[in-house]
């Protein structure tokens, strides 16, 4: 599942479901000046390449973004999760909906887990752009 966000707008496309992948959503995710920060991006990077032949250019590790502007190695080796992450970027801590089992490989999902999902990946754009704008 590729989940974006962006302001308050999320995206969440079943990649697997598709016939076929739109070349305007290869291009976007190829685009070298987009920056894409997430949990799990060496993961996923690895997977939009070996499975669908898009090699995204640019993606960095929330954790390592973090770790890196807050000169917080801890980080690197911890592995937190978003709440402490959100905590840390000066957010607050960040409250989950209940936790579910979340297989982003389903054919369906229930709102309990869309709501998850879009969360998660809420607020990994928030955490990102925070620390990105930190940078300039």
């Amino acid at each position: 599942m590729l989940q974006l966000c962006v302001g308050t707008r999320c995206l969440l496309i079943q990649l697997g479901s598709l016939d076929s992948i739109p070349q305007c959503l290869k291009d976007f995710l190829g685009d070298p000046e987009i920056c894409f920060v997430g949990v799990g991006m060496s993961e996923g990077l690895s997977g939009l390449k070996t499975y669908c032949r898009i090699e995204c250019k640019s993606g960095i590790e929330l954790c390592e973004l973090v770790a890196m502007i807050l000169k917080m190695p801890r980080y690197l080796s911890e592995g937190p999760g978003l709440g402490t992450l959100s905590d840390a970027a000066g957010l607050g801590a960040v409250q989950f909906p209940k936790t579910v089992k979340f297989d982003c490989r389903a054919k369906v999902f229930n709102d309990e887990e869309l709501m998850f999902a879009i969360h998660a990946v809420y607020c990994s754009h928030k955490i990102g752009s925070k620390m990105l704008a930190m940078l300039l």
